[in-house]
């Protein structure tokens, strides 16, 4: 058995411009975080991304214009930093993925850092400062990494600059210009919510808080919403497949078999995600293409509900650029579905997670290993496979068919990353097999029981771990997962030609 592939790994850059945004530890006790310091802090996420097993996970938040003390916060009467921390080749190739947590609107002369009243902590800095917007050099360098493979979540808060006295579109400053992912929400537009209910106008409200919008107790509460992640139908000779996007795919359970994510943290007043359409939105230049002409595209792959009237409404969309050679993106309607004031409510009063905010784990688990560049997912279905293959059960099941390994070895590997991973990884290993032309999750397959157990008796008949550079060693286990995927369609295809002849027999013996 192979010993030596290297323990998979992700490090995620949270990139902030909001003297809020911080990593201050929120105290347990299950109160409503709304108007205090740790509102929109992102201490609660780091914490659940950073529980993962496969891959590890390591988080840092970086702050544009506020460094963090030794407790992860922002104090009080802190001076900003002169010049700001910038998005530079040097500090992004510490990274695999940026998750954008912008609130500033633009390039403003918003006041310093003031000292806290009464225990809360005034953030003047709504608007932005004279260096919010990403320059030129930044966006070049940005754009070199995201070729490069590196993933990307943009997010926001509202979708539209509305009028004085009410709440303004938020992130603007960081997101616009990404390349790629700032076409994917939407900045401007009447159609998108975000002034108070009582206002009037259009809102998207998730949460359902209305006269009660200065403390929105309801995206504070143990209630979450109710989301719809989009299905494909994939019909194949004797049954019919429905697949999820990996993101949404978690763990199974007796009152639902399937395990699919449907739930997330709400707010009163969400911003919009869109798809680029028509050129000059959808260039070349910008959404590149496969080799063989492909071009993927962004793709809604969940909606939610607008509590103000019951219209669904588009709540995330992906692009899987590494279909075409670069990095993937995610983008939400809203950072309320990371921050604290929006997870504490589904923490026990000891602050251990509850049931909502362990499946919602899963889903920021499975979106950390969805934004991997190409060469990390490699490394984790290495050790995916790895460890499956070693098992007590896989060495009891050596020449099993392949349904049976896979689903023994969905069950073991289970216990230690989510059905998103291994649904990911198989589409990996299916893409090196064939060319991309359709969404993996479109393409008319023997079931993913099937192909993972063809992976894995590949893995224990024939990869041969490489000593040396990681590039060798992605080879080899691509190579690998290639060959398994092969195994799969040929164990398949005999089995339908055997099923074939058997009905072939059973018509010769009937009489018209």
């Amino acid at each position: 058995m192979p010993s030596v592939i290297p323990f998979p790994s992700t490090k995620i850059l949270f990139y902030a411009d909001y003297s809020a945004t911080h990593l201050l530890s929120v105290p347990t006790g299950g109160t409503n975080l709304r108007k205090t310091t740790t509102e929109f802090g992102l201490s609660i996420l780091k914490e659940l991304l950073e529980a993962s097993l496969i891959p590890s996970v390591t988080v840092d938040l970086v702050n544009r214009f506020w460094e963090l003390n030794e407790f992860g916060d922002i104090p009080e009467n802190t001076t900003r930093k002169h010049p700001p921390t910038l998005l530079t080749p040097d500090l992004l190739k510490q990274y695999g993925q940026i998750w954008f947590f912008g609130q500033h609107l633009g390039n403003f002369n918003d006041s310093e850092m003031v000292t806290s009243s009464g225990g809360v902590r005034t953030a003047p800095d709504q608007n932005g400062y004279p260096e919010s917007l990403l320059s030129s050099d930044e966006l070049t360098a940005l754009r070199n990494w995201m070729d490069n493979g590196g993933g990307v979540l943009i997010l926001g808060d509202h979708s539209n600059m509305a009028p004085d006295g009410l709440l303004h579109n938020l992130g603007y400053a960081l997101g616009r210009t990404i390349p790629r992912a700032g076409q994917m929400r939407k900045w401007f537009g009447t159609d998108s919510g975000c002034a108070y209910v009582t206002q009037g106008g259009p809102v998207i409200n998730t949460s359902g808080d209305d006269s009660a919008m200065g403390l929105m107790p309801k995206q504070a509460d143990g209630v979450p919403q109710t989301i719809y992640p989009f299905i494909w139908e994939v019909v194949t000779p004797w049954t019919i497949e429905l697949h999820w996007h990996p993101l949404f795919q978690g763990a199974p359970s007796d009152d639902d078999p399937t395990g699919i994510i449907t739930v997330m943290a709400d707010h009163g007043h969400e911003g919009v995600v869109t798809l680029p359409s028509g050129s000059p939105d959808f260039n070349d230049a910008d959404w590149p293409r496969a080799a063989n002409g492909y071009q993927p595209m962004p793709t809604i792959v969940a909606r939610g509900v607008n509590q103000n009237n019951g219209e669904r409404i588009d709540l995330i969309s992906a692009y899987d650029g590494q279909q075409a050679g670069v990095g993937r993106i995610v983008a939400h309607t809203t950072w309320h579905h990371f921050v604290n004031v929006n997870l504490n409510g589904f923490r026990h009063p000891d602050g251990s997670p509850d049931e909502t905010l362990q499946i919602l784990s899963q889903y920021y688990l499975n979106l950390a290993s969805y934004l991997m560049p190409r060469r990390d997912r490699a490394g984790t279905l290495g050790m995916m496979l790895q460890l499956a293959a070693g098992s007590s059960n896989m060495r009891d099941l050596v020449g099993a068919p392949l349904d049976i390994i896979g689903r023994a070895a969905f069950e073991h590997l289970g216990k230690l990353v989510t059905r998103g991973q291994i649904h990911d990884l198989i589409n990996l290993s299916v893409e090196q097999v064939i060319p991309p032309n359709q969404d993996s999750l479109q393409l008319r397959l023997p079931s993913r029981e099937h192909l993972l157990g063809g992976l894995i008796a590949e893995h224990r008949s024939s990869y041969e771990p490489c000593e040396g550079a990681d590039s060798r060693q992605m080879h080899a286990q691509m190579a690998c997962a290639a060959r398994g995927i092969k195994r799969a369609l040929r164990s398949r295809l005999e089995e339908y030609a055997t099923e074939a002849e058997n009905i072939k027999k059973l018509l010769g013996k009937i009489s018209y």
